[in-house]
């Protein structure tokens, strides 16, 4: 059972390399993303990347993090060993460039 702990919109989208933009682009409700802490992150010890996988299924690309003001408690429940698993709810299309993926996050509950 998958229990829903919040809904966030990818940061730093539009600061990534152009290939992940255009991953986020063309990604589709209901598509799962992955998560990993970056604990050294120089700007955010408690950063949490979200990765797109590819059409492989094994390659990933980094898309953006989980907002800063939402992060922390996410990241000690990682570091506490807790399963994340976030996806997608809805992209939109801002402005010329901007895409707002819109994600919810939840953890396995037995």
């Amino acid at each position: 059972m998958l229990v829903k702990l919040l809904a966030f919109e990818v940061a730093g989208v539009t600061y990534r390399p152009a290939h992940a933009q255009e991953r986020a682009d063309v990604l589709q409700t209901g598509e799962l993303l992955d998560l990993e802490r970056e604990p050294d992150n120089e700007f955010d010890k408690y950063a949490i990347k979200v990765f797109a996988l590819d059409d492989d299924g094994v390659r990933r690309t980094h898309i953006g993090y989980i907002p800063k003001t939402l992060n922390v408690c996410v990241a000690n429940l990682m570091d506490a060993g807790m399963s994340m698993h976030s996806r997608v709810v809805r992209v939109e299309r801002k402005a010329s460039l901007r895409v707002a993926v819109l994600t919810e996050l939840g953890v396995d509950h037995a």
